[in-house]
């Protein structure tokens, strides 16, 4: 207890009121601090060098009875999340040696860590301006600024761990052990979540069923821009085309788009990858890789491949997010696992293709007069005319399958593709006919192109795509 007089003037001697000091001071003015609810069964892990502060987390957590582990370095909790599954941790930012950033990517990086997906709090004392949107670009849950008092520190809690580990109490109540209210839903993050393109076609409902978010790509016009699949469809875009109305373009979503969409799924996944049109063919990639420079849990893949053969990549990099491996070990499985897909497709319309640049217009005048179809393909990477499928009718759509099934015997019959663009369904079924006379897939899917595929293919184009083993 300490005394300061400061002499004073008086510099008008004009009647200002009653001044009460006392009553006034903020110690009269603080509200009682009453636990909003509590926890016993949750477990909270605080990171901080600093043992003070780990002192004054014990008192402010004391009342909601959850158990509270301590780490005074980085490495210490490293190595505590490999002995215990913590629900939150709140994590120190400046620390020596390792930082609160660095430890948080090593933990959700951490082999055989228990605590890859748990929710994890920046304390700082940091609170420029700026700073919360820098925590969550790193991949943070939350972010308190030090000091923290009960109160926010029990609300930040509160939002973060499980449902089924909080009691809540009604506020105002006096007996706080008698009045518990429902705690509001809580999803815990994922540890790593696969997102595309709409250039992928994949089914909506498969997208939808199996979380995988999709970015939409851009269809111009002169009357317009328009969201690909969302705004405008395929056989509508074709339609708009035939009609002359102008020239259409598929653009590749902006670096923009893709920052705010990596920061939207990183509100739901710890680590996102994105697999993106075959970089020959688009921007795509070249664009969602600078916005990824701008997070350090973004990863994109060059699929190297076109519609429903990126989507089968993506299905297929969905399917490893369920399973054990880490990031490191997904990405490159699905890398090695680019050249397992087959994605080719047959153009129907000679003058569409030679409208693109794919071939000369005399190319098209003698492929027409012959009844041939070039069959564009993905080679190293790169968009080509590989062959050419005669015939009209059944007898192209046998030449073509004889070229992309062979004998069959590498072709993985679990599911297949039949991409297409404005086809009736007549031809679509004798499509699966002749499918069905040589191999026998698990499941067979059709699926529209969205326009940004189809306005490069032309109406009358389809394609088979599936794995090979």
């Amino acid at each position: 207890t300490f005394m300061i007089e400061l002499p004073q003037e008086v510099a008008d001697e004009r009647h200002i009121g009653e001044l009460n000091l006392e009553s006034n001071h903020s110690i009269h003015r603080r509200k009682r601090y009453k636990r909003s609810f509590e926890a016993p069964f949750a477990h909270v892990l605080v990171v901080d060098d600093n043992e003070a502060n780990i002192l004054v987390a014990k008192k402010l957590l004391r009342d909601t009875r959850v158990q509270m582990e301590a780490a005074l370095s980085g490495e210490e909790a490293l190595r505590k999340t490999l002995e215990m599954h913590f629900d939150v941790i709140m994590m120190d930012h400046l620390m020596p040696e390792m930082d609160g950033v660095e430890c948080l990517h090593r933990i959700r990086k951490q082999k055989g860590g228990l605590c890859k997906a748990s929710r994890i709090v920046a304390m700082t004392a940091n609170s420029e301006n700026g700073s919360q949107l820098h925590y969550s670009r790193e991949g943070f849950d939350g972010y308190l600024g030090k000091p923290v008092t009960p109160q926010e520190l029990e609300k930040e809690l509160l939002r973060l761990l499980p449902r089924e580990l909080v009691n809540v109490f009604e506020e105002g109540d006096e007996d706080v052990g008698d009045v518990l209210l429902p705690v509001p839903e809580t999803r815990k993050k994922l540890p790593i979540l696969v997102t595309t393109d709409s250039v992928a076609d994949i089914p909506a409902g498969v997208a939808l069923s199996r979380n995988i978010p999709v970015l939409p790509y851009h269809i111009q016009t002169e009357n317009g821009n328009f969201l690909d699949g969302i705004e405008t469809e395929g056989r509508g875009i074709l339609a708009y085309m035939k009609r002359g109305a102008g020239k259409v373009l598929a653009l590749p979503p902006e670096t923009k788009e893709y920052e705010e969409f990596f920061a939207q799924q990183l509100l739901q996944a710890n680590h996102v990858i994105h697999l993106t049109l075959s970089s020959s063919i688009s921007k795509g990639y070249e664009n969602a890789s600078a916005a990824a420079a701008t997070f350090d849990n973004v990863t994109v893949i060059d699929s190297r491949h076109v519609s429903c053969g990126l989507g089968l990549l993506v299905l297929y990099a969905n399917e490893l997010c369920s399973s054990d491996m880490d990031i490191e070990e997904i990405t490159e499985a699905v890398r090695q696992e680019r050249s397992k897909i087959s994605s080719s497709f047959v153009v129907r319309d000679m003058e569409y293709l030679a409208g693109f640049g794919r071939i000369s217009h005399h190319t098209a005048a003698i492929l027409r007069a012959f009844s041939l179809h070039p069959l564009l393909d993905l080679k190293h990477n790169r968009l080509r005319v590989g062959s050419v499928v005669f015939g009209k009718g059944t007898g192209a759509i046998r030449n073509y399958m004889d070229k992309v099934f062979g004998d069959g015997s590498r072709v993985d019959t679990k599911i297949l593709f039949i991409a297409h663009s404005g086809l009736p369904v007549e031809q679509l079924e004798e499509i699966r006919e002749e499918v069905q006379k040589r191999l026998q897939f698990g499941e067979v899917v059709f699926q529209s192109a969205s326009p940004a595929v189809a306005i490069n293919c032309g109406p009358g184009s389809y394609g088979l795509m599936f794995r090979l083993k």
